[in-house]
């Protein structure tokens, strides 16, 4: 038993030597390579260490790689997707904000990068993911269906709450009650006719029963705050 336990101590040893052995020899290439500038076997390197060694591919990215203008998006993107597929989502949102930020991303690569940052759970950032997609394309139907629903949303949840204060007051002044009003104009003039702006963007592409009602809730909303 002891001799069986020894052998796999052994191999166990013997695959992490391995695979050292291999993350050095992928840093040595790696430095090498950039030393001489060559680009995109950077990016290739990287990507197999960060795969191998993320911890320590952060390290370099931050030492060595941040200030490469060249090819900085494409390490920080890739770090992105290797912590989103380790499961650290904390670590892989930060890098994607990082891309996000400064990377000069098409408009089909900014729809694939909202889906993955709403599946991550930010919606702020999602937000502005989209809004970068409607400076590029303002009549995209994914971008406008999501910016309308969610500005409607939350006019919706504003509403809800001054309505909620409004009617804790047993018995307003006329001051009270114009503030109220004041503030119902105000939440329809920003915020649902912003979302009725891209749902109407949105509507001359995708005839949908779900905007349309939208939009006629919205209509009512005007009908009682103007």
């Amino acid at each position: 038993m002891k001799k069986i336990l020894l052998a796999l101590f052994s191999v166990t040893l013997l695959s992490f030597s391995v695979k050292a052995q291999f993350v050095d020899s992928l840093v040595s290439n790696l430095m090498i390579n950039l030393e001489e500038e060559k680009w995109d076997k950077v990016v290739e390197l990287f990507h197999q260490f960060a795969e191998q060694d993320p911890e320590n591919a952060e390290v370099f990215y931050w030492v060595k790689g941040a200030d490469k203008k060249l090819i900085a998006d494409s390490l920080s993107y890739t770090l992105a997707e290797v912590y989103h597929k380790r499961g650290e989502l904390d670590k892989s949102l930060s890098f994607y904000k990082l891309y996000i930020a400064k990377a000069n991303c098409s408009v089909e690569e900014l729809l694939v990068l909202a889906q993955v940052i709403i599946d991550l759970g930010d919606v702020r950032l999602t937000q502005q993911i989209y809004e970068r997609v409607i400076e590029l394309d303002p009549k995209n139907v994914t971008a406008n269906i999501f910016l309308g629903n969610y500005i409607y949303l939350r006019a919706e949840r504003e509403r809800k709450r001054l309505d909620y204060q409004f009617k804790k007051i047993k018995k307003p002044t006329r001051m009270e009650y114009a503030r109220y009003r004041q503030q119902l104009k105000d939440l329809y003039l920003f915020s649902y006719v912003h979302a009725k702006t891209h749902l109407e963007e949105a509507y001359k592409s995708l005839k949908s029963v779900e905007v349309e009602k939208t939009l006629s809730h919205i209509d009512d909303i005007r009908k009682e705050a103007i």
